[in-house]
């Protein structure tokens, strides 16, 4: 009996934010790349376009490649939880308050208000912050400090986005 497009579709398709070193959690990530091993249906079509790009040495960026997770130096990571801890180590305390209510979704303005500082000031913060190599947006500092409430406004943000 021949599979149907449903059953040939990669999780990852669907949920590809999953697979996003960018954004999620450890937990996330050890899930998605388990669900590459157990599940996915085109997981050695994906693993043999890993190994050509490996080869071409342009491998996978900040992301999870037929169960494997590539870093932005484009090496294999093997402790998840070290690579967040790692990341989020790179925000210095100062922009520490900074990043977390961009993760609470605040604006520059809010943020300013909130800690009585010039908005001048949080802009400087903010690009300070997004110069880090891992960190190109404020989605991506929201995944990176994983607060349910950011994720779970976030969330929303995407679908309203989506629709």
């Amino acid at each position: 009996m021949p599979l149907n497009r449903k059953e040939l579709t990669a999780p990852c398709a669907e949920h590809p934010e999953d697979w996003d070193l960018d954004a999620g959690t450890p937990a996330r990530w050890r899930r998605a790349s388990q669900i590459c091993h157990d599940a996915c249906p085109v997981r050695e079509s994906c693993a043999a376009q890993a190994r050509s790009l490996i080869q071409r040495n342009t491998p996978p960026v900040a992301m999870i490649w037929a169960g494997i997770a590539y870093n932005r130096q484009r090496k294999a990571i093997a402790d998840l939880d070290h690579y967040h801890a790692t990341r989020l180590e790179a925000v210095q305390a100062i922009q520490r308050a900074d990043a977390d209510l961009i993760a609470e979704g605040c604006t520059t303005a809010a943020i300013a208000n909130r800690l009585s500082v010039s908005k001048r000031a949080v802009d400087k913060h903010v690009s300070k912050i997004l110069a880090k190599p891992e960190l190109r947006s404020r989605i991506q500092i929201a995944g990176v400090l994983a607060s349910p409430q950011a994720t779970a406004r976030m969330s929303e943000q995407t679908d309203t986005l989506a629709i």
